[in-house]
């Protein structure tokens, strides 16, 4: 007997209600009304729970939302009576007014979920008086005493660029010389140090891109537009004492003797030594001439000079770009120890008598390959002597940058320890230095070469002392590690 359809829906009603009851998700709060409104170029973050109060596992969806905002959730599955964090960002808006949207959540055998989102975005207030912003001079009162401020900011960041121009410089002007502004940007070296420097002398661990310290009062981000002219009239009438700094620091970096040393043993690295003896012997091979041997050796060598040089003043730029920042530098010191650890575990395979073939820090077969391939397209000695050192010198660009998958263990240390505000003279004249102690092995091997010795006897000299120049590369590494993370 065929049931009618109202009776067949009676009859399934419980088994709906029970599997509605088996699950039941919420958002808490089930909204977001921005408050208070958000000022231009200033983002927000709010941590919502995403609760399931039912008795089964809820499979989740991927959180979708609306410009400006954007979600996520912390997992895909909530199980029963727990809860799973949904994060909604605000991205700094540009304009001023009201602004809306909404984050959709879609999960199992449940209604869609939506979370509506609204506020409102304000132009930050300008905390400077109208005499300041209409440009008059500061008149001095009684007992006014000068004084010095330390304005940190970050020049990536267009809020902080544009504090600066709206707050600082209309102060320095109307202030004049009772108040010295002095700037340090905190993208570069000596900027984060100053920052490190006043964070410890005023005791204070709050995060922010722009901060003013004045006397004994630290003010980080939004706290100096709201304190800020009052602040320096008070400090102007009765300073107070700044805490004691620690002894600046130039940060360790290298001199040139020790930047002439650290190439010197980058050189030795077997990777550009190797490829040099191959160079050679080719040529001698093949029955160069010394004028030959001498064009084609010599060509090479500038070719690596120059574009290992051409490739560090490159990658200080993006240093400088990035900033020194203190992570950034972990990370450069983390890979320097891990190749550390690849040199040293060839050193015990060395001393076991493992053939080359079986060590880890050296280049990969293939590249191997294409180097020798284009050391002999570039020693054809029917060229002539100024075609084959042209040839041999473009060779020596590419080679160059083939070897940096191994040379670069050492190079990227050596920048980060580099001067980076600006490329500058004397990061200019460390990385000169330290390039022409990276050629002077190379130098070394050709002028043997001219003077009679085989290549082969210095390819058996290189091969018998290779656990040495392993190990010798491996405590170097080891070294500008440790410079990188006490810096």
């Amino acid at each position: 007997m065929r049931w009618p359809l109202a009776a067949r829906g009676v009859a399934c009603l419980p088994w709906l209600l029970a599997a509605a009851a088996q699950a039941a998700v919420t958002l808490s709060p089930p909204r977001w009304d921005v408050d208070p409104p958000l000022k231009l170029h200033e983002g927000s973050r709010r941590v919502f729970e995403l609760r399931n109060s039912g008795s089964q596992p809820v499979e989740v969806g991927v959180a979708q939302a609306q410009p400006p905002l954007s979600a996520k959730l912390a997992q895909s599955t909530v199980p029963p009576g727990q809860t799973a964090q949904l994060t909604v960002d605000i991205a700094p808006p540009t304009q001023a007014g009201p602004f809306a949207a909404h984050v959709t959540i879609k999960a199992a055998g449940q209604p869609t979920l939506t979370l509506p989102v609204q506020g409102r975005t304000i132009e930050p207030a300008n905390p400077l008086p109208a005499a300041v912003k209409a440009g008059e001079s500061y008149r001095p009162r009684p007992g006014d005493q000068p004084i010095t401020v330390q304005v940190l900011y970050n020049s990536n960041c267009a809020p902080c660029v544009e504090w600066l121009q709206a707050v600082i410089d209309p102060l320095s002007r109307h202030f004049g010389e009772w108040v010295r502004f002095e700037r340090h940007d905190i993208r570069q070296a000596e900027g984060q140090r100053w920052l490190e420097r006043l964070r410890a002398a005023y005791h204070t661990d709050a995060f922010a891109t722009t901060w003013l310290f004045v006397g004994a009062h630290a003010l980080p981000g939004p706290a100096i537009d709201t304190s800020i002219y009052p602040l320096l009239l008070e400090e102007l009438a009765r300073p107070t004492v700044v805490p004691p700094l620690s002894a600046p620091s130039a940060g360790r970096q290298l001199g040139l003797g020790a930047a002439l040393a650290v190439g010197l043993v980058d050189g030795l690295n077997p990777c550009a030594f190797a490829t040099v003896v191959f160079l050679i012997a080719l040529l001698t091979r093949l029955g160069a001439d010394k004028r030959a041997l001498l064009a084609a050796g010599g060509a090479y060598i500038g070719a690596v000079f120059v574009t290992y040089t051409l490739l560090g003043v490159g990658l200080l730029h993006a240093l400088a770009w990035v900033g020194a920042a203190r992570v950034l530098r972990c990370g450069v010191a983390l890979f320097a120890l891990w190749f550390a650890g690849l040199q040293l575990r060839d050193v015990l395979r060395l001393r076991r008598g493992a053939p080359t073939r079986e060590l880890s820090a050296h280049l990969p077969l293939r590249l191997q390959q294409t180097v020798h391939s284009l050391l002999r397209w570039s020693t054809r000695l029917d060229r002539g002597r100024w075609l084959l050192a042209v040839a041999t010198a473009g060779s020596g660009v590419l080679v160059t940058l083939v070897e940096m998958v191994c040379t670069s263990a050492v190079y990227l240390p050596v920048l980060a320890l580099l001067p980076t505000a600006g490329v500058r003279s004397r990061a200019m004249a460390l990385l000169l230095t330290y390039n022409v102690g990276f050629v002077l092995p190379l130098a070394a091997v050709v002028g043997l070469t001219l003077l009679g010795v085989g290549s082969g006897r210095v390819a058996a000299l290189a091969r018998r002392h290779l656990a040495a120049a392993k190990l010798a590369l491996a405590l170097l590494l080891v070294g500008l590690a440790a410079l990188l993370v006490l810096r």
